[in-house]
Formats: structure tokens, sequence, C-alpha cells
């Protein structure tokens, strides 16, 4: 497998991560640590992306919360703004090539597995207008009798339960390897 960046070098984007990895060193040695808390929640809100392009979007838009390219926009409904300026990410780009130099659908023991790089501008959704995203279900109100159903599954599941209300604005938390579940206050 090799790879290689499509459109720009792949020493230019090393620079650009790095001039970003060092910005963010410094800062934490000045003792600045918000600027560390923001890469942080960045990396949190694009935790399906690769640490470069985390600090790509964080370079080029610091209050980026979702991003997509104009496909994936259109698809939800929406579109970008006329005269927007897009995020420029690296999109991993993989084919296969069989020995003989011919492109393969298919992996086999014939083929090899190619892997490049291009920049790719994708959007934030303050960039774009449409239909309202949807939003995920929330529980609200007084679980009443519920509360006990839950808790006696949750138990019948090996998971442990407990409250506390120093998880109120994060709506809960669950760890899968300790088989445990927080909630906000009762």
């Amino acid at each position: 497998m090799w790879c290689e960046v499509v459109g720009m070098g792949r020493s230019q984007m090393k620079d650009q991560v790095g001039k970003a990895l060092d910005a963010l060193v410094q800062a934490v040695e000045r003792g600045e640590s918000e600027q560390l808390k923001a890469h942080l929640g960045m990396l949190g809100r694009f935790h399906r992306y690769s640490v470069g392009n985390v600090l790509l979007i964080a370079m080029q838009r610091p209050g980026a919360t979702r991003v997509a390219g104009v496909r994936a926009w259109n698809k939800l409904g929406r579109h970008v703004k006329q005269g927007e300026k897009g995020i420029r990410i690296y999109a991993r780009i993989v084919w296969r090539k069989s020995k003989e130099g011919k492109q393969q659908e298919a992996k086999g023991e014939d083929t090899e597995e190619l892997v490049r790089f291009r920049s790719v501008c994708v959007f934030d959704v303050a960039q774009t207008d449409g239909r309202p995203l949807p939003e995920f279900a929330q529980a609200r109100g007084e679980p009443g009798e519920y509360t006990g159903r839950l808790m006696a599954f949750a138990a019948e599941q090996g998971v442990e339960v407990a409250f506390s209300d120093t998880l109120v604005s994060a709506h809960g938390m669950c760890e899968r390897r300790l088989k445990s579940a927080a909630g906000g206050g009762r």
C-alpha cells in the first residue's frame, strides 16, 4: 500500500498540520490552556476526522460545529450559501489495481490496494441554508414508574446505573467496558 497527495504535495500537507501543532504546543507552554481546550473540543465534535483534518478545520473555521461536503448538505435538503469559502481538508481515496495494472472492483489475491489523499472542500452548517437538521431525541420530564423497569433491565444486563448532579449538561454517560451508566440528577 502506498500514499500520495493529489493536488498538493505531501510536504505542504505536513507543513500545514505541523504549523497548527506548533501553535498549540507554544500556547500550552505559555500556560494558555484555553487554546488546548478549544482543540480538544474540536476533536470531540469531529471524532470521525483525523487529527490533521480537525486541526485544518480549526485553523480555517474555529467555530465550526458540523461539516460536510456540498453533496452531503444537498442530500440533507440544505445548500451552501453563495460566496461561502470552503474549508480545505484531505480526503482518503482508495482503489485496487491488479498486478497487470488494471483497476479492479473487488479485492483479490492478485490486487494491490492504493491509497492517495486529495484536497477537498467541506462547509460548516453555519455556511448553509435549507431544511432544519434532524435533532437527536431526548427524554424529557419525569420517568415515573419507568425508572424501576429501566433499573431492573440494566441489572439484568449486568449494567450498574448511578445518578450524579455533575453530569446534567452531558445528559448522561455510559462506560461499556465497565458496564456502568450514569445520568443527571434524579
